[in-house]
């Protein structure tokens, strides 16, 4: 069951009672000729999924939601709108608390975190646009809200927990608006250094010793930031610096779990 909201000068936000996911949902609407820029929200998702295919449990009351965007930017500069919706995903429990927290932190690529508790995540998927020189992108954001669930190997955390009191629906509310100041503050990739420097503000320090898994392979070394396009750097022991396009960062007591 799908119910369209608009209200005055905001995007229009497609609800579904129940879906298998709000991205597959996002992406079948693009297909039946729905203009980009409206939002799917989902009060239960079956099949929710995260980076790499992972899981995504989807525990009722929690935040599922899907947005999309038509794009000219090239490829590598695509990358760029996980920091873009981490900041504005932020920005929205920000408001929600009309406090800015110190404890809420991103990690690269697309995870929100409070003191190394996972809050919530993002995935964004790329599909062809009716014009070749377009990309249709659907940003698929998942946020705790009432209730955390039991990941195996790492840490959860719902707002709730946090004593912070907020509904779904307002959530999404500011979030819709504060993903759009982001967008235009992204600007098809031409600010990504301004986008940058606030995502570095709210993630871990240079320097920071950090393991990334890259398929079979662990790549331990020092955080030394983003390149041009948001890929991870971060210096070897034989003082080489990596750029990593792909991967998940891990902890070291997780390393040796595997």
């Amino acid at each position: 069951m799908s119910n369209n909201k608009r209200l005055t000068s905001s995007p229009i936000i497609h609800h579904f009672t129940k879906l298998g996911s709000t991205n597959d949902t996002a992406k079948s609407l693009l297909e039946e000729g729905h203009e980009p820029a409206f939002w799917v929200v989902c009060d239960e998702q079956t099949k929710g999924r995260g980076r790499r295919s992972k899981e995504w449990v989807s525990l009722k009351g929690n935040l599922f939601a899907s947005t999309t965007r038509r794009i000219t930017t090239e490829p590598n500069k695509r990358a760029s709108l996980s920091l873009v919706a981490g900041l504005a995903v932020v920005d929205a429990i920000n408001k929600a608390t009309e406090e800015p927290s110190s404890e809420l932190t991103l990690k690269w690529p697309n995870d929100i975190l409070v003191k190394e508790a996972k809050l919530g995540g993002i995935l964004i998927e790329a599909q062809q646009s009716v014009r070749p020189d377009q990309t249709d992108l659907i940003i698929g954001i998942g946020v705790n809200i009432i209730a955390n669930p039991v990941v195996e190997g790492r840490d959860t955390i719902c707002l709730q927990s946090l004593d912070i009191q907020i509904s779904r629906d307002k959530l999404l509310e500011h979030l819709t608006n504060t993903f759009q100041n982001r967008i235009n503050q992204w600007d098809e990739g031409r600010n990504i250094e301004e986008i940058k420097a606030h995502w570095m503000e709210k993630t871990s320090p240079l320097g920071t010793m950090l393991t990334v898994k890259c398929g079979p392979e662990y790549i331990t070394g020092a955080f030394m930031g983003l390149d041009t396009y948001g890929a991870l750097q971060i210096k070897l022991n034989n003082n080489t610096i990596q750029t990593i396009t792909g991967g998940e960062l891990v902890s070291l007591i997780e390393k040796e779990k595997t």
